[in-house]
C-alpha cells in the first residue's frame, strides 16, 4: 500500500497490516501515521458533463409557395410539412429570382429558410446557368411608348418574334393596325415603366410571359398606385400625338 506523509507528502510504502502505525518519514525523517487512503466509490464522484454535440443543420427541400419583390420576402413549404419564411438576400441562384412553385433546397432556422438553392424552376426544368439579357424597364417603357406601334420594345426585350408580329400586323392591314399595336405599346410601356427594374426582370426578361391581351392591359392599369398616375397621363399624351402625327402623316401620304 502506498500513503502520503502528513509532514512532506511524499509517498510511503507499507504493508496492510501497518496502518494506523506511527513510523519515521523515509523522505524527511519527521513521524508520520500510516493509514489507508480512502479510494472514491464511482457513485460519489461528481457526473462527467456530456460532451457537447456539435449542431448539425440538415437541407430540407420544398415549393415556393410565394414571393414578394417590394418587400423581398416569401414562404416556402417544405417537404417535412413546415412552412418557411425567407428573405431574398438567402437566395442563392444567380440570374434568376424566386418565383412561385420553384423546387429549392435550403436549410431551416428556427421557422425560417436560409441558404436557398435553385432545384428546379416554375416550368419543370432543371437549374442552370442562365444568360440575363440586360435590359433597362425605363429604356423598355419608352421605346413602348413612342415606338411601340412597330414593336421596337418588343425587340429590345429580345421579344423578336412578338415584335415581328407587331410589324407584319401593321404592313398587312395597310397601315391601321400600327394604330391598334400603338396603343398596346404604350400601355406596355406605362406597366413596365410603373415597375421596379428587379420585378421587371423577373417578370419580362428572365420569365418572359405572353403578350397581354386589351382585357389585360387595362386589368393592369387599374391596379397602378395613385401616385404613378401622373406619370401615366404624361406617357398617355404623348402616345396621342404619336398617334395623331401617325395619322396625319398617313393622310398626307394619300
Amino acid at each position: 500500500m502506498k500513503c502520503p506523509c502528513q509532514i512532506c507528502s511524499g509517498h510511503i510504502e507499507f504493508e496492510p497490516e501497518y496502518v494506523g502505525q506511527t513510523i519515521s518519514c523515509p523522505h524527511c525523517g519527521m513521524e508520520t501515521k500510516l493509514y489507508a487512503p480512502q479510494i472514491p466509490l464511482k457513485s460519489d464522484l461528481p457526473p462527467t458533463p456530456p460532451e457537447p454535440q456539435t449542431a448539425h443543420a440538415k437541407s430540407v427541400k420544398g415549393t415556393i409557395l410565394d414571393f414578394t419583390v417590394q418587400t423581398n420576402t416569401g414562404i416556402i413549404s417544405g417537404d417535412d410539412g413546415q412552412r418557411y419564411s425567407f428573405q431574398g438576400s438567402e437566395w442563392r441562384e444567380t440570374g434568376k429570382y424566386p418565383a412561385k412553385s420553384m423546387r429549392v433546397d435550403f436549410t431551416p432556422q428556427a421557422g425560417c429558410a436560409s441558404v436557398i438553392y435553385l432545384i428546379q424552376d416554375a416550368s419543370g426544368a432543371t437549374s442552370g446557368t442562365n444568360e440575363k439579357r440586360d435590359c433597362n424597364h425605363v429604356t423598355a417603357g419608352l421605346f413602348g411608348i413612342l415606338l411601340g406601334a412597330f414593336g421596337i420594345h418588343k425587340f429590345y426585350m429580345g421579344q423578336t418574334q412578338m415584335g415581328c408580329m407587331y410589324i407584319v400586323g401593321g404592313v398587312v392591314t395597310c397601315g391601321f393596325g400600327f394604330a391598334i399595336t400603338c396603343v398596346i405599346g404604350i400601355v406596355e410601356g406605362i406597366i413596365y415603366l410603373s415597375m421596379t427594374q428587379a420585378e421587371f426582370e423577373r417578370k419580362y426578361i428572365l420569365n418572359p410571359p405572353k403578350s397581354l391581351t386589351p382585357a389585360e392591359s387595362i386589368g393592369k392599369i387599374i391596379t397602378v398606385p395613385p401616385k404613378k398616375r401622373f406619370l401615366w397621363l404624361i406617357a398617355i399624351f404623348v402616345g396621342i400625338m404619336v398617334i395623331l402625327m401617325f395619322l396625319e402623316l398617313l393622310h398626307g401620304l394619300h
